[in-house]
């Protein structure tokens, strides 16, 4: 289970033969972001796919080494599968990444309710911030290259 109220990210090992899925549970009907790629092993390459909380297969990437893709959320729990089933002898490292389309305000991850427009400070504070978030996640991809 991850957590996506500000987004998720994980490095995970994927062995040969098998299939490994993340579960997520949606609470708001948005659209998410999902990003992952093959960092280490055999041919850089996995298969992928996204269920919706029915069953409905949202996305499917065969044999890819990596996908940015944007998917449309409703309530319910989502599963993210990554399959290196059709290879017999090498393992591989997977970076994941999910993330909501537009993120929580600062203001909104305290728990403080506007009933105003931002002020101009704040404004500036958010972009700041969804800056900062970016250069994380930059880094945190640069960390599986050099480790």
């Amino acid at each position: 289970m991850m957590s996506s109220a500000h987004g998720a990210t994980l490095t995970f090992e994927l062995a040969d033969r098998e299939e490994m899925c993340f579960s997520e549970n949606i609470t708001k009907p948005i659209k998410h972001n999902v990003e992952y790629k093959v960092v280490r092993g055999g041919n850089l390459d996995v298969d992928m796919k996204v269920l919706s909380p029915n069953g409905k297969m949202m996305y499917m990437g065969q044999k890819k080494k990596w996908d940015k893709f944007r998917i449309e959320t409703s309530r319910g729990q989502f599963n993210f599968c990554f399959s290196n089933e059709f290879s017999t002898i090498s393992h591989k490292v997977i970076y994941f990444h999910l993330s909501p389309d537009y993120p929580e305000t600062l203001s909104a991850k305290i728990g403080v309710k506007h009933q105003a427009v931002p002020t101009l400070t704040e404004v500036l504070c958010e972009n700041i911030n969804r800056k900062i978030e970016s250069v994380v996640n930059l880094q945190r991809i640069s960390a599986i290259y050099i480790n």
